[in-house]
């Protein structure tokens, strides 16, 4: 008995194969005769589909015989349906020739937008690439800073330090050790003139730091900067206009934990000594 149901499987698989079949066909231009590569396949009844080569050929193994209805598709030809009849053994070579849909291209317009070093690796980047040195603070960096003007920013760049005003505010950039007087101010590459009648240097605390997408400081000269940018230049970069109404909000807040379970109403005066260390403590 099981000798039979081994022969009769064998016979079962050999009849399956025997019957199997494959089909050919081509996909050519309706007009030219020209082999249309890239074109879909795609077998409804039996769920298959394929790709025309570069010849406009195409094959489908292991079917079955019987009626399917093939669509092929393209994206600039109509679509064509139709139905075929794969036999059981030498079916045909099926030619298929696609009608051309004409589509008028007026315009196209690619609109991109390049990193600019607003985030921490694009920064790290840019100083990678640049033909002098230079030290990059991306925007990223600048958001998560308590810094709120650009001259705070700019003191957490190495080799570069800040003169502070007489509340003690930063204000103005004293790049590698030299006086202000030696620094030039840009703003998207831009000089930018002092307010001060007297002297050319720039304060910095008038630049608010949520403005700028990046800030680069440049610590060497290159042929194309300012001349009289001895001790560097600072060049701020700033944020593109939103395309879209764009609202943003910065909240803060701190505490500190000597100030809990105090009573500020009134003040005890029960640790105050009226004597001396000495006069409670003696001479020992």
């Amino acid at each position: 008995m099981k000798n039979f149901l081994t022969v009769l499987l064998a016979s079962t698989i050999s009849v399956s194969a025997a019957y199997a079949t494959k089909i050919k066909g081509k996909v050519l231009d309706g007009q030219t005769g020209e082999a249309i590569a890239g074109a879909t396949v795609f077998l409804e009844q039996r769920g298959l589909s394929t790709k025309t080569q570069l010849d406009g050929s195409f094959e489908f193994k292991g079917l079955s015989a019987g009626v399917d209805r093939v669509h092929i598709k393209h994206i600039a030809y109509a679509v064509l349906t139709k139905e075929i009849e794969i036999q059981k053994e030498n079916t045909p070579q099926i030619i298929f020739q696609l009608t051309s849909t004409e589509q008028t291209l007026m315009e196209v317009t690619i609109k991109g937008r390049r990193n600019g070093g607003d985030d921490d690796p694009s920064a790290r980047r840019l100083e990678k690439n640049a033909s002098q040195i230079m030290n990059v603070v991306s925007a990223r960096a600048i958001e998560i800073s308590p810094d709120i003007t650009v001259a705070n920013v700019v003191q957490r760049v190495s080799g570069v330090s800040i003169e502070r005003n007489s509340n003690g505010e930063g204000q103005y950039a004293i790049l590698r050790g030299m006086d202000k007087r030696y620094n030039t101010t840009l703003v998207n590459g831009v000089k930018v003139p002092s307010p001060d009648n007297k002297y050319r240097y720039v304060p910095l605390d008038l630049f608010p730091s949520d403005m700028l997408e990046r800030l680069e400081v440049y610590k060497s000269l290159t042929p194309n900067m300012e001349a009289d940018a001895i001790g560097g230049l600072v060049n701020m970069v700033m944020k593109s206009a939103p395309t879209k109404l764009f609202l943003q909000a910065n909240l803060a807040t701190g505490y500190s934990q000597r100030y809990f379970n105090r009573d500020f109403g009134s003040f005890s005066t029960n640790g105050t000594s009226a004597k001396s260390p000495y006069e409670l403590n003696g001479k020992g």
